[in-house]
């Protein structure tokens, strides 16, 4: 082989080798190539935390799960834009979202909820909304009242509305947020700030959803991310109040 042609090869391959460090650089520094647009750009990560073992799934692919040894699961690497995800165990209520990855962001789901559909486990979870529900009409000590179907925040000396056309509310037992009811809609107001996503803010409100039908009752459930309502005729649903990428409500 002529020497010329030999210099020639190794420039090449030193050219290769430059670039393929410099691409093996860039996605380990989480960096992808989006050939939408043509260039390197940062990629997102998501990620659930779930109350059983259960299978995580990006655009209905199988990523991850969670086990006895850990209820945290996830997926990285995932170039910015629009994704389905979906967590969901045999036996059990499924969770869905429609979510939108952000470069060099993780979204995080930390209280994602799946509960067993099984006639016993159903009749089961079904007292137990009873008894959350039962346990939100006794009268604590708290900073609001209705007056006139009124919602009044009593923490200022004259006192603030909140909202109208309230036909009952229950506050957190941590004071940390209060949610109320309509004849159709159920409301949360948060008190203070939060520190994990979604993150809210003091003053912040937001309607869960609305029924066609008339709410009864409603109280927090478990925890202070879902709200058990009581529909009349022991119909019962479970909110999720974290309502990025859509609403999940358990039916019972």
């Amino acid at each position: 082989m002529k020497q010329g042609t030999r210099r020639a090869l190794f420039w090449v391959a030193a050219v290769v080798f430059i670039i393929a460090t410099w691409v093996v650089i860039r996605y380990a520094q989480g960096y992808a190539y989006d050939f939408d647009v043509g260039m390197f750009v940062r990629t997102g990560a998501v990620a659930v935390t779930v109350n059983t073992d259960a299978s995580l799934f990006v655009d209905e692919v199988m990523v991850g799960g969670t086990s006895f040894l850990g209820n945290r699961a996830g997926s990285d690497g995932l170039l910015p834009g629009d994704y389905s995800l979906r967590v969901s165990r045999e036996g059990h209520t499924t969770w869905h979202k429609y979510i939108t990855i952000e470069e060099g962001r993780l979204t995080d789901f930390p209280h994602v909820m799946l509960l067993p559909t099984d006639d016993e486990s159903s009749l089961a979870l079904k007292h137990e909304v009873s008894s959350s529900l039962n346990e939100a009409q006794i009268l604590r000590e708290s900073a609001f009242i209705i007056q006139k179907k009124s919602l009044i925040d009593t923490r200022t000396a004259s006192g603030s509305l909140v909202a109208e056309n309230v036909l009952g509310f229950a506050t957190a037992k941590d004071q940390s947020r209060i949610l109320w009811w309509t004849r159709n809609e159920v409301w949360v107001l948060w008190l203070r700030n939060t520190d994990q996503q979604p993150y809210r803010t003091e003053g912040e409100r937001q309607v869960l959803t609305r029924f066609s039908v008339p709410i009864t009752r409603a109280a927090w459930f478990r925890d202070l991310e879902h709200v058990a309502v009581d529909l009349g005729n022991q119909s019962y649903r479970i909110i999720e109040i974290d309502t990025r990428g859509g609403t999940n409500i358990i039916k019972l």
